[in-house]
């Protein structure tokens, strides 16, 4: 996405960081979306992009040039599709939700934790067998496009771990990681 923004804008530091105020401006009124779908009031939904809106946490991120805030709206849009697809049926949220955090995934890893939090509540409404089933299919397709492109956290979630040990580089197969934790058994 950064390398289509970069012929777009010249290349000036504050035409470069304008990207994630972009995408900042847009969580705000999805953060409307999203909250007018949970909570059903329009004023509270209001309160909520209000507060996304004045958030200095928000507001920091939207002037840097990484993508966290494009992770958030992703994020965000990837729940109001779960939500909006277990509500309605419709098969275009069920898009929304799957494409959604596809996008997410792939700009950064961390958008698997609500991905699994998504999960855990579909876990927890198995009552619902459609939705629950098409929930089960996306989060599949998902999967199995990770395991495709080799993409998987879980390497870099083992990898993170690596600080605390004196092993003193990054390694990511985890198996060498764990047996040294373990008892010092790997050996260099």
């Amino acid at each position: 996405m950064l390398h289509l923004w970069l012929r777009l804008v010249p290349d000036q530091d504050a035409a470069l960081r304008l990207l994630g105020t972009v995408w900042n401006l847009a969580l705000i009124p999805a953060t409307y979306g999203l909250s007018r779908a949970l909570l059903g009031q329009g004023r509270l939904a209001l309160t909520a992009a209000f507060l996304v809106a004045v958030s200095p946490f928000h507001i920091l991120y939207s002037q840097e040039l990484r993508m966290y805030t494009q992770v958030m709206l992703l994020a965000l849009l990837g729940v109001w599709g779960y939500w909006q697809g277990r509500q309605t049926g419709g098969w275009c949220w069920w898009w929304l939700f799957g494409s959604a955090f596809l996008l997410a995934l792939y700009t950064h890893y961390f958008a698997v934790w609500p991905l699994l939090a998504v999960g855990f509540h579909a876990l927890l409404r198995i009552r619902d067998r459609q939705a629950w089933w098409r929930a089960v299919l996306v989060m599949g397709v998902l999967g199995v496009w990770g395991i495709s492109r080799r993409q998987s956290p879980l390497p870099y979630l083992v990898g993170l771990t690596t600080h605390l040990t004196p092993l003193g580089q990054w390694t990511f197969t985890g198996i060498r990681l764990t047996l040294y934790e373990l008892g010092g058994l790997a050996n260099e």
